[in-house]
C-alpha cells in the first residue's frame, strides 16, 4: 500500500518464521530442551499474533524503517560531463517513488515506479 508521499507501507497479516536447520546446543540436555521450548513458544506467539496485531506491530514499524533504509526513495550520484575533454561533474538526485501499490504474487512482485532526476547545486566551499 502507498502512503500520501508515495512511500511503500507493507501490510503484514501472516508471518512464517523459520531458522532452517539451526539447532540450539548446550552442555546440559535439560537446559537445552527448556531453551528450545521457550524459543519455539516465542516463535509461535509472534506468528499467531501477526493476524491480530500485524498491522499495528509490524506495518507501522516496518514502513518507516524501509523509508529510512531506502533513503526516502532517492539516490544521489555524480554525473560527468557528456562533452569530451571536459573535466566537470554535477550532483544529481534520482527520485524513484511508486505511483501505485505493488502487485504481489507467488514468487514475484510488480512495482510501478516513476523516476525523476534533479540537479543539485554543489557547494564547492565544503571540499
Amino acid at each position: 500500500m502507498l502512503d500520501e508521499n508515495g512511500y511503500l507501507d507493507p501490510i503484514i497479516k501472516d508471518i512464517d518464521i523459520s531458522f532452517g536447520k539451526s539447532y540450539l546446543y548446550h552442555d546440559n540436555k535439560i537446559v537445552a530442551f527448556v531453551m528450545h521450548q521457550f524459543i519455539y513458544f516465542g516463535i509461535i506467539i509472534v506468528e499467531n499474533s501477526a493476524y491480530f496485531a500485524g498491522n499495528i506491530l509490524f506495518s507501522r514499524f516496518l514502513g518507516p524503517m524501509m523509508d529510512e533504509a531506502l533513503n526516502h526513495y532517492s539516490t544521489s550520484f555524480f554525473l560527468d560531463s557528456p562533452l569530451n575533454g571536459q573535466e566537470t561533474w554535477a550532483v544529481f538526485d534520482f527520485d524513484w517513488k511508486s505511483t501505485q501499490s505493488p502487485v504481489i504474487g507467488n514468487g514475484y512482485i510488480d512495482l510501478f515506479i516513476l523516476g525523476e532526476m534533479f540537479y543539485q547545486p554543489y557547494d564547492f566551499g565544503l571540499l
